[in-house]
């Protein structure tokens, strides 16, 4: 498993740094669009109110107010929030199936290796990804929001969101490697429509309103900012999460043993 897991590390290590960079200029921009507002004395509050309410929810705005550090960075998170899930989620429909779409499965899976082993090997190397992409965005945004945070409420609520990104993340991870065992072909495309979907139906769920156990539905907003910044953590969130990556990852393992894999 060490050799299929460095061999994983090594080639992701490109497009860990290409989401990483992406990542850190998203927040750093975003965060530094926030300090021209304040520094100048920019009313923020005026001008974001004068904006339709569907389209503040589709930018995160809906939720607290924008002329305030948590009231961005809610906005910011969202936005972050999105390349991370869109990062596990792409990675965990490739990584177990790119062998197959490239058609060279007969270089790996005629080794002395158990499927399994293999698969965990794959699967351990895609979670090291996932939170380092998820440091990048906890460092960046706390670095650039720290000279507008009063007290060290904030800092845990920043540290407490990230923590609510990263399980989510795995949610995502683990949903694409069971589209990789599924169809290796599409598994790409049916990850990122999965996102997506669930973005939207996160947007309809905040635009009715008052319809919070609609929630389960979409993972953006198993742990959305605002309810963290207010609340922490749901454990019946964390619950679900660990639920959805357990069966996931469980039924992953058992049709990728069980089917032939195409060259």
């Amino acid at each position: 498993m060490k050799q299929i897991f460095a061999r994983e590390l090594k080639a992701n290590r490109k497009s860990l740094l290409f989401w990483s960079l992406g990542m850190f200029l998203l927040a750093a921009v975003g965060f530094a669009e926030y300090a021209i507002f304040k520094n100048n004395g920019t009313e923020i509050g005026p001008m974001i109110d004068m904006m339709p309410r569907v389209v503040k929810i589709m930018f995160g705005m809906g939720e607290l107010p924008m002329d305030t550090a948590e009231g961005w960075y809610a906005c910011m998170y969202l936005w972050l929030s999105f390349i991370a899930f869109m990062h596990a989620a792409l990675l965990g429909a490739n990584i177990i199936s790119k062998e197959e779409r490239e058609k060279t499965s007969e270089f790996l899976f005629t080794r002395p290796i158990k499927r399994s082993t293999t698969l965990a090997g794959k699967m351990l190397a895609a979670v090291l990804n996932v939170l380092a992409l998820a440091l990048v965005a906890w460092a960046t945004s706390l670095a650039v929001l720290y000279p507008h945070i009063n007290g060290t409420s904030m800092v845990s609520g920043v540290s407490l969101t990230m923590l609510g990104m990263f399980i989510t993340q795995m949610v995502f991870l683990f949903t694409g490697f069971l589209f990789s065992t599924l169809s290796p072909g599409r598994s790409g495309s049916y990850a990122a429509v999965a996102v997506i979907v669930a973005y939207i139906i996160a947007v309809l769920i905040e635009i009715q309103g008052n319809v919070d156990f609609l929630n389960v539905l979409s993972p953006f907003r198993y742990f959305h900012a605002a309810g963290v910044l207010a609340d922490g953590l749901s454990w019946v969130y964390v619950a679900l999460s660990a639920v959805l990556c357990a069966a996931a990852g469980f039924s992953s393992r058992f049709i990728f043993a069980g089917r032939d894999l195409r060259n």
